[in-house]
């Protein structure tokens, strides 16, 4: 696997209510306000937005190939035709924040992106939209926080870090209609709170993402063609090589829509490699993020799987898997850790295998013109990478 050298972004902890005063100024800052009229949709736009906030704490995800569309979508949704101009307040920002945080999650261009932004530390709803519409503002709430708790995993300080959305729900208490939250609101409203403290409302919180993820839940984030198909091998290795990716990033990992798509993985390997206990048994423990998450472990599971398909399935099927992986690996490396050796090698391969010219239409003339590719040449790997990765997808979505 090839992994990202960037430092992951950790957070500033919440220990006073200054702290929490910091976190709010920073949502008043960055969330444009936005009038829902569908429930689902503010939930939506909530977790939308908190995602990317996420993007600017850890903007590994958005390298993976297969998340490239919904990172354009997030980013576009916490932007929200918002431009360079408007980021001025953010400490040591660049002049392009906002132009270089859509070049990358677009085409990969990470020489733009501004790391300054990874400030940026919440979002939640503003006192415009409070006045506007109290259910749409409190279910957008609920939908960031939905993201932001998934984020944080078992750490109690984290979880406070994240959890600021919810004391300002329970400062709007009193302006949340009956019914809007799949929730009573009276503990809420019991706290009489007129300054956010998350420490009072973070048992809330918890319960209240439970509830947003029975009611609102998430829309599939992958889908495999079925398993007796050419189209599936590949399918199969790049999101082998996805999960991979994801092991280092717990942020990313621990979000419902991701466990969903490691499920969705881990149903296909128990589909081919059939067995009491499932195959995917290992897996399916160590990718969940709680106390005792290792992300080696995680990772060392994933290949566990790798090599036992290697063994089962026949040579041109697992030529198949292994050239998923590498399309996966060149889209990755060509946006985050660039290593020209790797890249060289990765686009030769991909470009001389011929294993999939006769089950993807157009693949054959895609492929070969890796060859040509420079091994520094970063843009032109990812598109060349991404080009691939959308004839692996096409037959899913279509």
């Amino acid at each position: 696997m090839v992994f990202s050298p960037w430092r992951h972004a950790t957070m500033r902890s919440i220990c006073s209510s200054r702290c929490i005063a910091g976190l709010v100024l920073a949502a008043l800052l960055c969330r444009p306000c936005v009038a829902l009229a569908d429930d689902r949709a503010s939930v939506d736009a909530g977790r939308a937005a908190a995602r990317g906030v996420l993007i600017l704490r850890d903007p590994r995800f958005c390298g993976i190939a297969l998340f490239r569309e919904r990172c354009i979508a997030d980013v576009d949704a916490y932007l929200h035709g918002r431009g360079d101009t408007d980021f001025g307040h953010v400490p040591h920002v660049g002049p392009h924040p906002a132009t270089g945080l859509r070049a990358f999650v677009a085409n990969g261009d990470r020489d733009g992106y501004d790391s300054a932004l990874s400030w940026i530390n919440n979002v939640q709803a503003v006192p415009p939209q409070w006045g506007a519409n109290p259910r749409d503002a409190a279910l957008y709430d609920a939908g960031v926080l939905d993201v932001f708790l998934a984020a944080a995993g078992p750490n109690e300080l984290t979880a406070m870090t994240m959890a600021a959305p919810a004391a300002d729900l329970a400062v709007h208490a009193y302006q949340i209609p009956n019914g809007a939250l799949p929730l009573d609101v009276a503990p809420l409203r019991a706290l009489n709170m007129t300054r956010p403290n998350v420490g009072h409302v973070l048992p809330f919180a918890r319960d209240l993402t439970v509830a947003v993820r029975r009611d609102f839940p998430v829309d599939p984030i992958f889908v495999l063609s079925p398993a007796d198909s050419a189209i599936a091998d590949v399918q199969l290795g790049l999101a082998s090589q996805s999960l991979g990716e994801l092991m280092h990033a717990p942020f990313w990992l621990g979000q419902i829509d991701i466990q969903r798509f490691v499920s969705t993985v881990a149903d296909r390997y128990d589909e081919l490699l059939p067995g009491n206990p499932p195959a995917s048994a290992g897996l399916r423990a160590r990718a969940q993020v709680d106390a005792s998450y290792d992300a080696a472990a995680a990772l060392a599971a994933g290949q566990a799987l790798s090599t036992r398909l290697g063994e089962r399935v026949s040579p041109l099927r697992f030529q198949r898997f292994v050239l998923g992986i590498g399309v996966g690996q060149l889209a990755y490396g060509a946006a985050i850790s660039r290593d020209p050796s790797a890249a060289r090698t990765l686009l030769d391969s991909v470009a001389a295998s011929p294993a999939l010219d006769d089950a993807i239409p157009g693949w054959s003339g895609a492929r070969a013109s890796g060859a040509s590719i420079g091994a520094s040449d970063w843009l032109a790997q990812r598109a060349y990478a991404m080009r691939l990765v959308d004839l692996i997808q096409k037959p899913s979505r279509s």
